[in-house]
C-alpha cells in the first residue's frame, strides 16, 4: 500500500500542514499493519466508540478502511 492508494476521508484538508499529519497517520498505520500481532478488525473497533479527532487520527482510520475493502471486497 502506498499513501497514494489511501482514499482521503471526506474530512477537509485545509493546509499543508494539515495534510502532513494525515499522512503521518497513514503512515504509522503501515507501520503496525506488518508487525504479525496486529488485529485489523480490533484496530478498527477501536474507532467505533472514539471516533478519530485529528488528522493523523483520520489518516490512521482511512487507511484502516482501505486495508478493510482490501481484505472483504
Amino acid at each position: 500500500m502506498t499513501n497514494s492508494e489511501i482514499l482521503l476521508s471526506t474530512t477537509t484538508i485545509d493546509n499543508s500542514a494539515m495534510f502532513e499529519e494525515y499522512v503521518q497517520g497513514v503512515e504509522a498505520f503501515e507501520r503496525e499493519f506488518v508487525k504479525p500481532e496486529f488485529d485489523l478488525i480490533e484496530a478498527y473497533e477501536s474507532f467505533r466508540f472514539d471516533p478519530a479527532d485529528s488528522q493523523f487520527q483520520m489518516g490512521y482510520y482511512d487507511a484502516i478502511m482501505h486495508e478493510l475493502e482490501e481484505a472483504y471486497t
